[in-house]
């Protein structure tokens, strides 16, 4: 027995001695694999400790000039070697030369006792009028190529077949890879500007993956040496080339920066003093017990008697801090690509339990239909909070080995319902890209929470597409954003502004310094110290600075250059459709039973955003057909159908108005007093054309009660000069004139008061109300902006109010005194549903392409969602 005994141990340890061999892998070849710029480091980082890589490419090098040092590599004798030349030596000789190099490489490793793998030439990145890339035949002073580079990589391929050797196909890889992804993606891999055949990180991990997947095939023995999960991909690796990169290169040291100052601050909350710790990794102990002590935290708030439940985890309080949860989850557990094994087994559990109980309730599958793409459920924050969670919470859990088996309340599997939302999410950045962005237009509320989500699925969801469009729809979002602010405020037409409170001047006056859109804006600009002690949140619900921390998504150079040159971007006018026509739907059709439902018509949005851009203000307008109704969108509820109209999420707060470059909070609105609820809907009809604006309360509104004007910025009422009916301010370069329009009397005021220092009040409460700006580089004095307005009469007649005027040219711009006829400039009624889709010298899009275009000098940037096809 003992004898026995004594063989069974000696084949476990010589079981356990093989698992733990190490194994060493040498690399040869030239700068595209070399230390400096190839892909040569990041294959090395992904395999374990025990496999040792070295690494003898080197830049320049052929195969006949490398010979010596292949010598020098197999006196290592290394159990593989990875073998790929091309680029040099097609300058030198030509595919039979190249091919009995490659034989004598082969042998002599042989003979060494490794184990020789051939790797064809990674591409160049260089791309043909059509988008596709191409091998050309190159000739210059130096040399001429003797072939194309894909000549090469059949050479190397013919000799593989021929010897029996592994072959990795790394030459049709890459092509394919950068056919998919297209020239401006591949562009963000250059080395340095303009080199399109070297790798910065970003291009080398991505070329590491199309090796390790065909390494994982061709030589499955080493598939059992990598590790778990590659280098995190919410880590961005930049080249630092231009000032551009510095900021995006600054934002991981600033990351760091800010999960100190969490740790740091006294009696932070459980949830983020574990993330704290799990980013930094260290004290895992305690992350791991203060998660579990979050966890408890949550049913104690919600008062539960025992466990998590069903209704304590689809509660308001724990859908406003799910993506932290999720984030922390997908980062640290146990097979994380990112950062595998930080969580625990007993914290991991208790995770994908919350995350079970939650898609349970949250997670619906109807709702998922892709007839629903353009509906919203709710609103637009807090659907895309339940349902981008749900999906990230089902991919856990389809993935975890207690629950992917399980079977939802409806019948249908976690994996049914993961991948219905996931095409579903898909599908959402496609349709965005062709139709038009968010719903709510510059709603505060994006950055705080749409946003977050959406930089939750762009970095942690296991489908590369998602990512890749994700990041694509966060580029367009802020393209958007960037074209229309000046120092980080925007400027133009929005929907869902809730400063205007007029109980609250601080809010009146204060409000630029705390938008939102300009806080993440900034952050991402490098010009807004969001890593502070400050900055750091102690509330659950407060994630978004958590995801800003450890996102990989970036700004490309071409949005901040537009955003952070205003004085070099000049004068423009900006146009773009905005979403906010609700079609007819059938009650019967609608996958909800509670809350409203807004079914939005994408291709008939009857409503377009205008700016007016100059480096000193932005003027703005949202025009619509002032024909349409205000609608419910709660009639289903009652067995109604959902009539077209416009609801009110697209009617909420809707803004016109202009801001100013001289102060972060210098703003002058025309909006109408809420009485429905304290906050006002925007029950507005506007005409806009450059610095001209007209505004009135529309006739038949039914929750707004007078027109006012407010005058947000800093003690402007006391610089304002009043002549002929326009209120005419000064703020810094620019010129404003406001003047309210009597809907009888042919260029009358209709008067006005003040109802503080901030809040003008129109004495008819219907009357139109007339914002022309100008610069002071154009009007000298207040006498010669004065004489400009001059020009300017206002006119009733034949049910129309008409402004008109102007030096040069005349304009005229026409409301329909009852709010029955579409808005006219130059007696033109406003095209309501242009051809382009966003229309600036910036950003260009024909509507339905899903293709955008954005450029600021020699910088270009193509957002293709229009070549992907559709998901349905």
């Amino acid at each position: 027995m003992k004898i026995v005994l004594k063989i069974a141990l000696l084949i476990s340890l010589a079981v356990c001695e093989a698992k733990v061999k190490a194994v060493t892998i040498g690399l040869i070849g030239d700068s595209t694999v070399a230390v400096q710029s190839g892909w040569g480091p990041a294959f090395a980082g992904r395999f374990e400790a025990r496999v040792k890589i070295v690494n003898y490419a080197k830049n320049g090098a052929t195969l006949q000039a490398l010979s010596k040092k292949l010598d020098e590599l197999v006196q290592l004798q290394p159990d593989y070697v990875l073998i790929q030349f091309g680029h040099n030596d097609q300058k030198r000789y030509d595919t039979q030369v190249y091919k009995a190099y490659l034989q004598s490489y082969v042998d002599r490793i042989k003979k060494g006792g490794g184990k020789p793998i051939i790797v064809s030439s990674v591409t160049r990145r260089s791309f043909d009028k059509n988008g596709r890339i191409v091998s050309n035949l190159v000739q210059n002073e130096k040399y001429s190529y003797k072939a194309t580079l894909t000549d090469y990589a059949k050479a190397a391929e013919a000799l593989a077949k021929e010897l029996n050797l592994p072959f990795i196909d790394l030459h049709t890889a890459s092509i394919a890879h950068h056919n998919k992804i297209g020239r401006e993606e591949s562009m963000a891999y250059n080395f340095k500007e303009g080199d399109k055949t070297h790798f910065n990180r970003k291009g080398a991990e991505a070329i590491t993956d199309l090796i390790i997947e065909e390494l994982k095939t061709t030589v499955p023995e080493l598939a059992v040496y990598l590790k778990a999960g590659k280098p995190a991909d919410p880590i961005p690796a930049e080249s630092v080339k231009s000032k551009f990169d510095l900021i995006r290169k600054a934002h991981i040291g600033n990351a760091e920066k800010f999960f100190e100052n969490v740790l740091r601050k006294q009696n932070i909350i459980p949830l983020h003093g574990a993330f704290a710790r799990l980013w930094l990794n260290r004290e895992m102990p305690e992350a791991n017990r203060l998660l579990r002590q979050a966890e408890q935290g949550i049913i104690k708030h919600e008062k539960g008697q025992g466990g998590m439940t069903v209704e304590i985890a689809s509660s308001e309080h724990v859908k406003w801090q799910m993506r932290t949860w999720n984030r922390v989850y997908q980062l640290f557990h146990d097979k994380s690509r990112f950062y595998p094994g930080r969580l625990d087994a007993e914290t991991q559990a208790v995770v994908e339990r919350m995350f079970w109980l939650y898609v349970i309730k949250m997670s619906r599958f109807e709702r998922a239909g892709l007839d629903h793409v353009w509906s919203i459920h709710g609103s637009e924050n807090h659907e895309m909070m339940h349902y981008s969670n749900a999906l990230l919470a089902l991919q856990a859990l389809k993935n975890s080995p207690e629950y992917k088996n399980r079977i939802l309340p409806d019948g249908r599997s976690v994996k049914a319902h993961y991948e219905a939302w996931n095409t579903y999410y898909k599908e959402y950045c496609v349709s965005r890209a062709k139709h038009g962005l968010l719903v709510e237009v510059f709603s505060q509320y994006g950055p705080s929470y749409t946003l977050p989500e959406m930089m939750n699925m762009r970095d942690l969801s296991e489908d590369e597409v998602l990512r890749e469009r994700m990041d694509k729809i966060l580029h367009l979002i802020w393209a958007d954003w960037a074209v229309g602010q000046i120092r980080g405020v925007r400027g133009g037409g929005r929907t869902r502004i809730y400063q205007d409170d007029s109980k609250s001047k601080g809010r009146l006056t204060g409000w630029g310094s705390g938008d939102r859109w300009r806080n993440m804006g900034q952050s991402f600009l490098g010009t807004r110290e969001w890593w502070g002690p400050r900055q750091v949140p102690n509330h659950p619900i407060q994630g978004t600075t958590f995801v800003l921390a450890t996102t990989g998504y970036r700004l490309p150079d071409v949005i901040m250059d537009i955003a952070q040159d205003v004085e070099g971007r000049g004068e423009y006018t900006y146009v773009a459709r905005r979403i906010a026509k609700q079609k007819h739907m059938k009650a019967k059709d609608i996958p909800v039973k509670h809350s409203p439902w807004y079914a939005f018509e994408p291709t008939d949005p009857r409503m377009i955003g205008y700016d007016y851009c100059t480096p000193d203000y932005v003027m703005g307008s949202l025009m619509i057909d002032p024909k349409l109704p205000r609608v419910s969108s709660h009639l289903y509820q009652e067995g109604q159908d959902l009539p077209e109209g416009y609801p009110a999420l697209t009617s909420q707060n809707r803004y016109h108005g202009i801001v100013f470059a001289s102060d972060l909070n210098a703003r002058v609105v025309p909006q109408c007093e809420g009485l429905a609820n304290g906050k006002t809907y925007g029950e507005q009809q506007a005409v806009q054309h450059e610095n001209v604006l007209l505004v009135q309360r529309h006739a038949k509104a039914k929750t707004t009660g007078d027109m006012r004007v407010i005058w947000g910025g800093k003690g402007m009422k006391t610089r304002i000069v009043e002549r002929s009916g326009w209120q005419i301010l000064r703020e810094g370069n620019a010129w404003l004139g406001v003047k309210g329009f009597s809907r009888t009397k042919s260029n009358a005021s209709c008067g006005s008061s003040w109802d503080n220092e901030v809040i003008l009040r129109m004495n008819d409460g219907k009357a139109p109300v007339a914002l022309i700006a100008g610069r002071s580089e154009d009007h000298a004095d207040i006498e010669a902006f004065a004489n400009y307005l001059g020009t300017f009469s206002g006119e009733p007649r034949d049910g129309w109010f008409k402004l008109s005027g102007g030096k040069d040219e005349k304009l005229t711009l026409s409301l329909h005194l009852s709010s029955e006829g579409i808005p006219r400039v130059n007696g033109t009624s406003i095209n309501l549903a242009p051809k382009k889709l966003f229309d600036s010298p910036f950003i260009q899009s024909k509507h339905g392409s899903g293709i955008v275009n954005i450029r600021k000098g020699q910088r270009r940037l193509t957002i293709d969602l229009g070549s992907t096809g559709s998901e349905r």
